[in-house]
């Protein structure tokens, strides 16, 4: 009977532990960020600074599900692009890359927003980007929506 109490009590602690963790988890899922250094499209522009870097990124067209998205996007000369790639909010879908034509440091991408089950799909762009003078790395995240 003691043995039993205790495999009680150690499954019950098990159990307890996984479900803080599944809390955390789910907690921490699909939270809308609050860091203030996020670039949220409006209007299809949005600015962004973060100390000595500065960037517009610019959509050519409402993004839409299935069809091709082209962004500008502008970084201070100091800073070169490396790369950029698309992620799912509320669903992720993988990495999709930004595709660049460089036009000295503004830079013309494109990429493909995959198809959603849902009718408001949350989306990042994050472009990382390189200061050539000091070697720091830094990535921009930039906040946008689709809608059916």
């Amino acid at each position: 009977m003691n043995k039993l109490h205790r495999n009680i009590k150690a499954y019950a602690l098990a159990g307890l532990i996984l479900l803080v963790i599944s809390g955390a988890i789910i907690n921490h899922v699909n939270k809308p960020l609050t860091n203030e250094h996020v670039c949220t499209i409006q209007e299809k522009f949005c600015t962004f600074s973060d100390g000595d870097l500065r960037a517009s990124v610019e959509f050519e067209q409402v993004p839409v599900v299935e069809e091709e998205l082209f962004v500008k996007i502008d970084v201070d000369s100091a800073w070169r692009i490396q790369k950029a790639w698309v992620e799912g909010i509320n669903m992720y879908m993988g990495k999709t890359p930004v595709l660049f034509e460089d036009n000295n440091n503004k830079k013309r991408g494109v990429t493909f927003l995959g198809s959603c089950n849902l009718s408001t799909m949350q989306w990042h762009i994050y472009i990382e980007a390189k200061n050539d003078n000091t070697g720091t790395v830094k990535t921009i995240p930039v906040l946008f929506s689709t809608s059916n």
